[in-house]
């Protein structure tokens, strides 16, 4: 099956795994699952970093392959369909989480309630 994991979720794997449920972890380490990051994510991560609201003890983009995770790019596609979206969510970086996820047929790892309102599947975290 196919994942994604939104912005939280990929900190959570890089900082603080023991947050995952038994059930997520072993998503996360079935070889059969392919689990994404998306360029949206490394964009919020650098923000919060830059701002000093993040600070990670590793380089985020490298371990992404070094974790056998894939890179999802931003589309064209992606951004426009944000627009059909209801404003259930108000923050711009999840709204394009939740579009990558609707528009690549991904399942959305996060903690975040205000994703199930809409038509894609998520996992908890």
């Amino acid at each position: 099956m196919n994942y994604l994991l939104d912005t939280c979720a990929y900190i959570y794997m890089l900082m603080m795994p023991e947050r995952f449920s038994k059930l997520t972890r072993e998503i996360l380490l079935d070889p059969e699952n392919t689990i994404y990051v998306s360029a949206v994510s490394a964009n919020e991560i650098a923000i919060k970093c830059s701002q000093k609201k993040l600070v990670l003890q590793c380089d985020d983009y490298h371990e992404v392959e070094a974790r056998g995770l894939v890179h999802l790019p931003l589309t064209y596609q992606h951004g426009k369909h944000v627009q059909e979206l209801p404003y259930h969510h108000k923050d711009p970086f999840d709204r394009l989480l939740i579009s990558q996820a609707f528009c690549e047929q991904l399942t959305i790892i996060t903690s975040d309630h205000q994703f199930k309102a809409y038509p894609i599947l998520t996992k908890d975290v």
